[in-house]
C-alpha cells in the first residue's frame, strides 16, 4: 500500500477527500491527516508517507512551507496541493518545490482519483527501478568480492608472475606496492560446541559480516580480502621500518572489533611472517 497524508483545514473539504475515496481500492492507505502544517509536520516525520495531499492556505504554517520541509527531510515523498487559488505566482513556487500536481478547488471524485493513478503508476515505475538497481548493486558486489578472492589467490599461490599480479592489481585498482608485507588471516566459528558457524548464519552475523567489510575501508596500508565465507584475510604493506607495528595495530584492531561483538562467535587470528618481496607473499601466507 501507498502511504498517504492528508493536510487540510477545512474539515469539511477533508472529511469530504476522507470519505469520497476508496483508498485501499486505488492501492493507498490513508495513515494520517491534520488541519495545519504544524500540526502535521512531525506526523509526517513519524509516518513518512509516500504521497502527501496538501492545502495551500492554511493557518500556522501554509502548504508551500510545509512542502518545503518534506521536501527537504523525505526528498522521495510525492506532494499533491490543492489549492482554492488560481494564483499563477503559487502554481510557479508549487513548481519550483517539485510538487507531483497543482490543484484547484472544487475537485471532482474522478480528477483526484485519475491524480492518484498517475501517481500510483509512476510510483510503481520508480519501485521497480529500484528493485533493478538494488540487484544490479548486489550483482555488482558479489563480482567485486570474487574478483578479489580470486586476486588474493593470485597473490598467495605462487604461481603467477610479478607482472601478472600488477596487471590483476591495476584492473581491480588495488594499489600493491610497497616495501614490505605480512598478511594476517582471521576467521569466526560458533561458540555452539560442534557447530559451524554458517549452521547459525542469522542476520546478526550478516551484519558483523557488512561491519567487517568497512573495518579497514579508510586505511590504504590494510586491504581486506574474504578469503572463504567465514575468513578473511588483511594485506598489510609498508615501509621496512613500519610493517611490524602496522601488524600489531591490524591485529589489536580485530580483537578491538571482535571483543565488542559479543560472545556468540569465537574468533581465531594469526600473522603470518614479514617479506620484502610481493613474490615472497606466498611464504607469509604459509607461515600465517
Amino acid at each position: 500500500m501507498i502511504k498517504v497524508f492528508l493536510v487540510e483545514d477545512e474539515i469539511v473539504i477533508r472529511e469530504g477527500l476522507h470519505r469520497m475515496i476508496p483508498w485501499s481500492e486505488y492501492g493507498y492507505e490513508l495513515v494520517g491527516e491534520a488541519g495545519d502544517g504544524e500540526i502535521a509536520l512531525p506526523l509526517i516525520r513519524k509516518m513518512m508517507p509516500d504521497v502527501l495531499i496538501t492545502d495551500i492556505k492554511m493557518p500556522f504554517m501554509d502548504g508551500l512551507a510545509l512542502s518545503k520541509f518534506v521536501k527537504k527531510e523525505l526528498p522521495n515523498t510525492k506532494i499533491v496541493i490543492v489549492s482554492g487559488y488560481d494564483d499563477f505566482e503559487y502554481a510557479q513556487q508549487a513548481i519550483s518545490l517539485g510538487v507531483e500536481r497543482y490543484l484547484l478547488k472544487p475537485i471532482s471524485r474522478s480528477n483526484f482519483i485519475e491524480v492518484l493513478e498517475d501517481i500510483r503508476t509512476k510510483y510503481e515505475a520508480e519501485n521497480e527501478q529500484k528493485i533493478y538497481y538494488e540487484k544490479f548493486r548486489n550483482e555488482i558486489q558479489e563480482y567485486e568480492q570474487y574478483s578479489r578472492r580470486d586476486f588474493f589467490e593470485t597473490l598467495v599461490s605462487g604461481h603467477f608472475s610479478i607482472e601478472a599480479i600488477y596487471e590483476k592489481a591495476d584492473k581491480l585498482q588495488v594499489d600493491i606496492m610497497a616495501q614490505c608485507y605480512n598478511i594476517v588471516l582471521f576467521s569466526m566459528n560458533s561458540t555452539e560446541r560442534d557447530n559451524q558457524f554458517y549452521d547459525t548464519y542469522s542476520q546478526d552475523t550478516a551484519d558483523l559480516q557488512n561491519r567487517l567489510d568497512q573495518l579497514f575501508y579508510n586505511e590504504p596500508n590494510c586491504i581486506l580480502f574474504r578469503n572463504q565465507i567465514f575468513s578473511y584475510a588483511v594485506l598489510i604493506k609498508g615501509d621496512k621500518a613500519k610493517i611490524e607495528k602496522q601488524t600489531e595495530d591490524c591485529v589489536r584492531k580485530l580483537q578491538d572489533f571482535f571483543s565488542e561483538g559479543g560472545k556468540q562467535i569465537d574468533w581465531y587470528i594469526c600473522t603470518g611472517k614479514i617479506v620484502d618481496r610481493l613474490s615472497s607473499l606466498p611464504e607469509s601466507y604459509r607461515d600465517a
